[in-house]
Order: structure tokens, then sequence, then C-alpha cells
């Protein structure tokens, strides 16, 4: 097969041509088809897509549900700092 080629189209010309084929075989004559690659192929690129999609949905959770390694503790309780500290300097006023 050539560099680039897309085996699933391969396999979906093969298959017209087959057809064709086998209906001008004289009678008693049978093809069978042994190996199919491009469903192999096929399924073997479904496969990888969904495990791809379950990782990806698993890091994503976990990145989500897990403290952010830049906040300390302090940033998963409340702020229990007094309201003084919050008014502005005498100098800003």
């Amino acid at each position: 097969m050539q560099e680039g080629a897309n085996i699933i189209r391969l396999g979906e010309d093969l298959a017209r041509a087959m057809e064709a084929i086998v209906a001008e075989l004289p009678v008693g004559i049978d093809v069978t088809q042994i190996a199919n690659q491009p469903q192999i192929v096929e399924h073997s690129v479904s496969e990888f897509v969904e495990a791809f999609v379950e990782a990806l949905a698993i890091v994503l959770l976990v990145s989500f549900l897990s403290p952010s390694p830049w906040c300390s503790r302090s940033c998963l309780r409340p702020c229990t700092r007094p309201a003084s500290t919050f008014t502005a300097s005498p100098s800003a006023r």
C-alpha cells in the first residue's frame, strides 16, 4: 500500500470491485474473503479513540477535583482575618 493512502477507502473500493467480479464469474465458482484488514484497522482506531476519550475524561476529572499545586491549604479554608485588615489604610483615604 502506498504511503499516506487510506486503508478504509481501499476496503470500500475493493468491496465494490469484488461485487462486479463475482457477478461475472461462472456458476459454481465462489469467492471467499479470508481477511478484512480495513475492518480491523477501523475497529482498532475506534478502540483507540474510546480509550483516549476515557483517559482524557479521567485526567480532567482528577485535575478539577484535586486542589491546585500552587494553592496552599489556606485556600481551602474560609477567610478568618479580622475585618479591620480589609479596610483602606489612612493614607489611601
